[in-house]
């Protein structure tokens, strides 16, 4: 049986936060890979394609893993009983112990749907609740590697140039930002009094611009001591080793703590502070409930009292919420979150853990250089899950490596094209509207050859019974690269079971669809109706080699076929993490999240005896109002340090350094 596969569009640069590298021209269709990086698909797509069946639901879209879930127990319930109820359902249990108080995890029997494990798992006696293992994904928008000024520190009516967000760049007036050049003194010696966690992609902790936490013995999310700890841990290969082959959670981690006066980059809200690592998201930016609820176990019982969670999903979560609960009031850490990008009203849409109502949790909105909502910006007109907003627009800080796209300058055209039987693959400039946007062209990769069938998705035997046809390209790549993804939008519209569009890679120059010369890595077989998606590959057989192939083959059956295939967007990524001098420019509430995590970790870290209400206290009480904000947040205003910093019992001999 062929492999399922999945679709993601993570929130930043690469189709996985859809997550991209940035250097494309719209010619080759990047604007189309762009627009679709705030949206998610896991596994699924709204066709009736069996082989997308489990994880997305068109009505509700609930994003979770397709083949485990999250059960919590009885709390005298051992881990024989727990054996017990799981095979009397046919399941697994994978994980004993996920959290403290009794979850597990557990993979379902094949053939059950998610729904159906879920509902005979919270009928059993034993049994508290059951809930999918559900996704997140990173909540920030892509860009291009730029170096700017950090307008959010001070705004001094800069551009910023080769700008990514260019409304209100310049800003109408100076003055729009966090005042933390007036009000922070020595940064060094106060920020490493409080230990700062990053929830995320992990961190490059070997970048010129950061420093790391570290202990002499570091415990895991149970509380068993692991020994001597250099960075954090990493909750997706379960190692200590928790680097970063995205760059998201590098970037959120340079504006809580990048170093600063030591003229490299730019420099953190809170510079010194010692960062945590702590690895929930894979190299494609996602992961799930039981990798985000270990890890705030583990960073919490690892002393970190300010938690940095730049993720988003959108189904409510028990076992997210009770741990984020438990991380306060046991641990009295507080937690910081982004509201998202959907540019969604939290009235009427969902974003977790935003939308939680526990006491330590802090959620936080984006905004621009004229300190208007970025345009991306969730908000809540309810005003009960939006706290504050933050700079999240145009922010520059580290990046965890170099990226290139190695078919940068391809438009199809320069494709090997081989053509066996039946319909054969072409290319057209199609006028295509994306999301919604105003249409614009994109040269496309068709089959049948005509911009208008495969794109509407209605037509019926728009290419031959038993077509064979294929296209690929071989490119040069650097040897050092850690990562190599290929990423796409496209529409397919085929007989299901009978005709699938099948995707091949390969390490040399030689057409790939044969082996030893390549193999096949996935497939799509159903009926998207014209419907463009996302679609992230690791080609992970190229990493650590000097070329790499990639190619589409599409087959049919006997039968009538479909509308066909359209691809209006690729590229091929790589990523290199031992270049250490990336600096990068991004948009989105999870550069918003971080500026403000960082002025808690100052907060706390001036005044030690502050717990996180106060904390909360200082921020909330301390913000200042902005007009654009006042029916869209809870309190109506943005963090600022000028003002939190009157709420705090300052220390004596207080020195005000201006940068």
């Amino acid at each position: 049986m062929k492999n399922r596969f999945f679709i993601y569009s993570l929130f930043f640069c690469f189709l996985g936060f859809a997550l991209v590298s940035g250097l494309y021209s719209q010619s080759k269709g990047i604007h189309a890979l762009d627009l679709f990086k705030s949206v998610w698909y896991a596994n699924g797509t709204e066709s009736n394609s069996s082989h997308w069946k489990g994880a997305y639901s068109s009505s509700q879209k609930i994003f979770y893993h397709p083949t485990e879930i999250l059960v919590k127990f009885r709390n005298n319930s051992g881990n024989s009983v727990k054996s017990y109820v799981a095979n009397s359902f046919s399941a697994k249990v994978e994980d004993f112990q996920v959290s403290n108080n009794g979850l597990s995890l557990v993979s379902i029997r094949e053939g059950s749907s998610i729904e159906e494990a879920v509902q005979e798992f919270s009928e059993h006696p034993d049994v508290e609740f059951a809930q999918p293992n559900y996704i997140y994904t990173a909540s920030i928008i892509p860009n291009d590697p730029l170096f700017s000024n950090q307008w959010g520190f001070r705004n001094i009516g800069q551009t910023i140039s080769n700008s990514v967000y260019v409304t209100n760049n310049p800003p109408g007036s100076t003055g729009n930002d966090m005042g933390l050049a007036e009000a922070c003194e020595n940064f060094e010696k106060t920020c490493n009094q409080t230990t700062v966690a990053v929830l995320d992609s992990g961190i490059n902790y070997n970048h010129q611009d950061l420093n790391y936490w570290s202990s002499s013995e570091c415990f895991s999310e149970q509380g068993v001591s692991l020994g001597a700890c250099s960075y954090g841990w990493d909750f997706v290969e379960n190692d200590g080793n928790p680097m970063d082959f995205n760059g998201h959670g590098t970037h959120v981690a340079g504006i809580i703590g990048a170093k600063g006066n030591n003229g490299l980059g730019g420099t953190g809200v809170c510079w010194g502070a010692p960062v945590m690592a702590v690895r929930v998201l894979d190299g494609n930016g996602i992961g799930s409930t039981s990798s985000v609820v270990k890890g705030i176990q583990f960073a919490v019982r690892n002393g970190a009292k300010v938690l940095n969670l730049s993720l988003a999903g959108s189904n409510y979560d028990e076992a997210l919420r009770s741990a984020i609960a438990e991380a306060g009031s046991k641990y009295d850490a507080l937690i910081v979150v982004a509201a998202g990008n959907e540019n969604a009203n939290l009235k009427d849409s969902n974003s977790y853990p935003c939308e939680f109502s526990e006491s330590n949790l802090l959620c936080i909105a984006a905004l621009d250089q004229a300190y208007q909502l970025g345009s991306f910006s969730n908000y809540d007109t309810s005003r009960k899950s939006v706290d504050l907003a933050a700079p999240g627009t145009n922010i520059q800080n580290v990046w965890a490596g170099a990226e290139s796209d190695a078919f940068a300058s391809s438009e199809f055209s320069d494709w090997t094209y081989q053509n066996v039987s039946g319909t054969p693959f072409g290319y057209l400039s199609c006028l295509v509207s994306v999301e919604g946007e105003p249409a614009s062209s994109y040269t496309s990769l068709l089959l049948p050859n005509n911009c208008n069938i495969p794109l509407a998705g209605k037509t019926a035997g728009a290419y031959l019974p038993s077509t064979l046809s294929r296209v690929y390209k071989s490119v040069p790549i650097s040897s050092s690269a850690d990562k190599v993804i290929a990423e796409m939008v496209l529409t397919v519209d085929s007989l299901r079971d009978y005709d699938s569009l099948n995707f091949f890679y390969g390490i040399n120059s030689s057409a790939p669809f044969l082996e030893p010369n390549g193999k096949m890595i996935s497939y799509i077989s159903g009926e998207m109706n014209g419907k463009l998606l996302p679609l992230t590959l690791p080609l992970n057989d190229c990493v650590g080699q000097s070329r790499c192939t990639f190619g589409f083959e599409f087959s049919s059956g006997p039968y009538t076929g479909k509308s066909g295939v359209a691809v209006i967007g690729i590229s091929l990524n790589t990523f290199d993490k031992d270049v250490l001098n990336v600096y990068k420019v991004l948009n989105g509430t999870s550069m918003a999240a971080p500026h403000v995590a960082g002025l808690a970790a100052l907060i706390r870290s001036y005044n030690p005896e502050f717990n996180y209400k106060d904390t909360i206290n200082a921020l909330t009480t301390g913000g200042r109002a902005v007009p654009d904000l006042a029916n869209k947040t809870k309190y109506g205003k943005a963090a600022e340090a000028v003002g939190s910093f009157k709420y705090l019992i300052p220390p004596e001999e207080i020195k005000i350094v201006l940068p």
